[in-house]
This record gives structure tokens, C-alpha cells and sequence, in this order.
């Protein structure tokens, strides 16, 4: 059974109120504390992008399934063109950017990604 989803609207210097509302709803869904730091790392890596390249604000939604937890993060969209694959292959190791999507990767079981000008969805996979 799917739960309801659950919005989080989020703006710059939000980072610490959405961090906070990923980490309530995993453990309400009895997610394991190591899942959860990796679900609150990887959503706050992408809040920081959609607050950066997205026009400065988003949603968060939040939903379980019986065995994934699903964040997804939305956004206005940018003018800035999106990188091919992003986050797919490792950043330089001295890269000053870049590493986000990377990091975002590794700690989810599945990620999937629309970018555009007109609005961006990141979608991330967390097994229970």
C-alpha cells in the first residue's frame, strides 16, 4: 500500500527544516537510522541544487511504498543547461563542483532525473 504523499515547500536557507522533515517521515516509516542519514544526505544535495540552478525554491514530496521510501525533489526549472548524465560517472577528484549528483547516486538504490526549462523532478529510491 502507498502512503499519501508529503509536500515540503522549500527556499533558500530552508536546507536544515527539510533535512529535518526527511528524517521524521523515514523514521516514522521505521526506515533504519544508516538509511535514513543516507536519505537526509542525498535530499539535501538535491534541494541544494534546485535551490542553486532552479530558480531558488521547490518542493519536496515524500511518499512510502511497501518497499521503498520515495523523495522527490521539483522545481521551477533553469536557463542553465543540465550536464549529460549527471552524477553517472565520478567527478574529478580535485573537481571544485560536480560532486552532488555523484554523492546523490551512491546512496540511493535508484535515482532518475528530468531536467528543463520549464521545471526539474529528481526522483530518489530508498530501500526500507
Amino acid at each position: 500500500m502507498t502512503d499519501p504523499a508529503r509536500q515540503v515547500p522549500f527556499a533558500r536557507d530552508q536546507s536544515a527544516a527539510v533535512r529535518a522533515a526527511v528524517a521524521e517521515f523515514a523514521r516514522s516509516r521505521a526506515v533504519p537510522e544508516n538509511r535514513t542519514r543516507d536519505m537526509v544526505t542525498a535530499v539535501h544535495e538535491v534541494v541544494v541544487n534546485a535551490v542553486r540552478f532552479g530558480g531558488g525554491n521547490g518542493v519536496l514530496h515524500l511518499w512510502s511504498e511497501p518497499d521503498h521510501v520515495i523523495c522527490e525533489v521539483t522545481d521551477a526549472g533553469s536557463r542553465a543547461r543540465a550536464p549529460a548524465f549527471p552524477g553517472h560517472l565520478p567527478p574529478e577528484p580535485r573537481a571544485p563542483r560536480a560532486h552532488g549528483m555523484w554523492v546523490v547516486r551512491q546512496l540511493s538504490d535508484l535515482v532518475t532525473e528530468q531536467f528543463g526549462p520549464e521545471g526539474s523532478a529528481v526522483r530518489m529510491y530508498f530501500r526500507r
